[in-house]
């Protein structure tokens, strides 16, 4: 899991995608600023500004919109 959001936070171009959580939560990147990566948790920015850990292993989804379908 690590390594494919670092791979989609370094990708040129950016592409936005969402991070759904095991509990159910969608983080929606939609910028690179908005999450980076750690040993063993990212970090997300939210909309007013605060900063959630989350772990990979609640992880659930990462999903990049079908560029011909978008969301």
């Amino acid at each position: 899991m690590k390594q494919d959001l670092t791979n989609l936070l370094r990708a040129v171009p950016f592409v936005p995608f969402t991070v759904k959580t095991r509990d159910g939560e969608v983080h929606a990147v939609n910028t690179v600023e908005r999450m980076s990566v750690g040993n063993n948790v990212c970090t997300y920015i939210d909309g007013e500004g605060y900063v959630l850990l989350i772990p990979y292993h609640a992880i659930d989804q990462v999903a990049v919109p079908d560029a011909e379908h978008p969301a």
